[in-house]
């Protein structure tokens, strides 16, 4: 009787809208698609449309989106336009901001008008369910003097689950005072962006928070106390002799690590260049590292799901622990390979997957005997799947299919006879190669049979080729 109800009351408000002939779909289903669109251009003006036809549910489709970001201060006109939405059911529209709300600012405060500015803060103070929240420090404080009503609404914000944040140095003493006041315990995902970045940031939330992403030039450790709840960290634009050696005792319970962007501008990819001093530098972060472990007293990593990071911040780390992804972006020179990713592996326990590209200038006999080297060197045998890329340039296609082919083979030879007895499980090994910039793109993993390894990887590879006998279609060198 109710579904039977519920099913007229529908119909009858798609007939009652102003394009009867236009809506011939369950009103549920509509629903559903303004949901889906995306917010490009084209899906925006057709989303609009509507919208606008089903009123009520077409307010909860535009502010409580799966995807996408609400950026009012986009532009002033922007910002009136919001407001002037907001305020015109104020204040049922606020119980539908519900998604990532962006308060990053494109242009100077002042550029803004007051009065937009005001109603701004009431429509944030009457938005209890906003669970995504992107701040800009300066916009912050300029809104909590403006109406101190503002602020005070995020002394209970039991819905906010993510909280980034864009630092300015004037602003920072006045945005920590604020932030000590915040209670937010559902907070999970915590980004601070911009400098100076210090522990007062982190401390009203270290109790909660389980992601930190932490961008800037300037990261203090010195003052910071074990995060025991973050399992997944992420570093960004931190150079790699500012990364602390202590980082397992400041997380002790990280599953997952990505350090990226880090300066590293001395070492060029193409030529492999890396100053004697720099080399210098980080072994010595790295035997400072290996002592910490040996050390009883400090805390220390026994395994961790995901690696991301720079072949010379893993090899700083010294890390000891089992890896289950070790990824290592971006490329790097074979100079590096030699100094920094033998050491690196062998230190690891074990490994279930590595990924990584070599880049060589230029492919010769001395080059691929180097190459095959370090691979050996690296004892690959810890690890269930290596997918090593290989770029080569300015040299004689056929010559580089050949070698490369035969120097894969003597590794995969190398992986077979070093294979544990009791390992039912062979090497397999297959590769890809890219024509246009002859870059070699390689898989290898344990597996039980061909089936297996063809049902993963088959489809999308030019060749599959297991371990001895030599198969009879490799050109030799």
């Amino acid at each position: 009787m109710d579904s039977a109800h519920s099913a007229v009351h529908n119909k009858t408000e798609l007939h009652n809208g102003p394009n009867d002939h236009t809506w011939r779909l369950n009103f549920d289903t509509l629903v559903y698609m303004m949901n889906e669109f995306d917010m490009r251009q084209k899906d925006l003006v057709a989303l609009m449309s509507m919208c606008h036809s089903l009123r009520r549910a077409g307010v909860r489709a535009l502010l409580d989106r799966h995807a996408g970001s609400i950026q009012p201060f986009l532009s002033p006109a922007c910002l009136s336009s919001f407001c002037a939405f907001m305020e015109a059911d104020f204040p049922s529209r606020c119980a539908h901001l519900r998604r990532r709300l962006d308060l990053t600012i494109f242009r100077p405060i002042d550029a803004y008008n007051p009065g937009d500015l005001n109603s701004f803060t009431r429509i944030v103070v009457n938005s209890p369910n906003i669970t995504c929240l992107i701040l800009d420090s300066v916009l912050y404080v300029r809104l909590a003097t403006l109406n101190p009503e503002f602020h005070r609404s995020f002394h209970s914000r039991s819905s906010l689950q993510s909280l980034w944040i864009t630092m300015d140095e004037n602003s920072t003493p006045d945005m920590i005072t604020y932030l000590r006041e915040w209670s937010v315990p559902a907070l999970s995902d915590y980004e601070i962006m911009g400098e100076p970045i210090n522990w007062q940031l982190i401390e009203p939330f270290y109790s909660t928070i389980s992601s930190l992403h932490l961008q800037g030039l300037a990261l203090d450790f010195s003052q910071w106390r074990p995060c025991e709840h973050v399992t997944h960290l992420i570093l960004q634009d931190l150079p790699w002799f500012a990364l602390p050696d202590h980082l397992p005792c400041l997380f002790p319970n990280l599953e997952s690590l990505d350090i990226f962007d880090t300066d590293w501008s001395e070492d060029d990819a193409m030529t492999g260049v890396i100053p004697d001093h720099i080399v210098q530098d980080l072994r010595e972060k790295h035997t400072r590292n290996l002592r910490n472990v040996q050390n009883s007293t400090v805390t220390t990593w026994s395994h961790l799901q995901t690696i991301r990071a720079d072949l010379h911040v893993i090899y700083g780390l010294a890390l000891t622990c089992s890896v289950d992804q070790l990824v290592i972006e971006p490329q790097f020179s074979l100079e590096s390979a030699r100094h920094f990713l033998v050491d690196s592996i062998r230190s690891m326990r074990a490994t279930k997957s590595i990924t990584f590209e070599i880049q060589v200038p230029e492919l010769t006999i001395n080059t691929l005997m180097e190459l095959r080297q370090v691979f050996v060197d690296c004892d690959f045998t810890k690890t269930e799947c290596l997918k090593p890329e290989i770029s080569f340039i300015h040299v004689n296609h056929t010559r580089v299919h050949s070698f490369v082919v035969n120097m894969m083979f003597e590794v995969m030879q190398y992986f077979q006879r070093t294979s544990s007895s009791q390992d039912s499980r062979v090497w397999a090994w297959m590769w890809r190669q890219n024509d246009e910039d002859l870059r070699y793109q390689f898989v290898c993993k344990r597996v039980r049979d061909a089936s297996e390894f063809e049902e993963e990887w088959g489809d999308d590879w030019s060749d599959i080729i297991f371990s001895a006998p030599l198969p009879s279609d490799i050109p030799s060198s």
